[in-house]
């Protein structure tokens, strides 16, 4: 029998689906790049978040349901972002952009939902990388991530994610609270 759709929100994942172990694709530590990849964010921080804000006053949006991603270097900036503005999001869900561990303290203090998306034949944004921050944010105690790997795909990940509803599904089902 086929799963049927609801018409508000998600599932809840059954506990039998949450797994103690920790996601390694490999048993040798990763070791990142020495920078913060990609860097400049921090350039384009203030612009994003005047015209996150000036949207919400100009029409009139909801301040409970700001979602947030991007894709490749929009994914690197999701993580910035979340990082910076964890309080601003409802949920975030970076695509084909991994995110560094220092980055996930304030992600997992608010326990802001994450959605992570990676390509399993990307090989420009290595699938490596993607672990060791994601697991900090478990490790951090944050009860809300989720990592999908498309196996079959490459950097153009994004095409599946937002070409479907389970992402758009999932987002709406996350509201901060008041």
């Amino acid at each position: 029998m086929a799963p049927k759709r609801l018409e508000d929100g998600v599932p809840a994942r059954p506990e039998e689906f949450n797994t103690p172990q920790k996601m390694e694709p490999q048993a040798a530590a990763v070791r990142f790049p020495d920078a913060l990849p990609p860097s400049g964010w921090e350039m384009e921080e203030k612009d994003l978040m005047d015209m996150v804000e000036t949207i919400i006053k100009e029409y009139q949006g909801d301040q409970n349901r700001i979602y947030l991603t991007g894709l490749s270097y929009g994914g690197f900036g999701t993580w910035y972002l979340a990082n910076k503005h964890p309080k601003t999001w409802a949920a975030i869900a970076p695509i084909v952009g991994w995110g560094h561990p220092d980055l996930m303290d304030p992600i997992a203090q608010h326990q802001l939902p994450v959605w992570a998306f990676a390509g399993g034949r990307d090989n420009g944004v290595e699938l490596r990388y993607f672990y060791a921050g994601l697991n900090k944010l478990e490790a951090l105690g944050h009860p809300d991530v989720r990592f999908t790997i498309e196996a079959d795909m490459g950097h153009d990940t994004w095409r599946r994610v937002y070409g479907g509803e389970d992402l758009y599904d999932w987002l709406l089902s996350h509201k901060k609270e008041k």
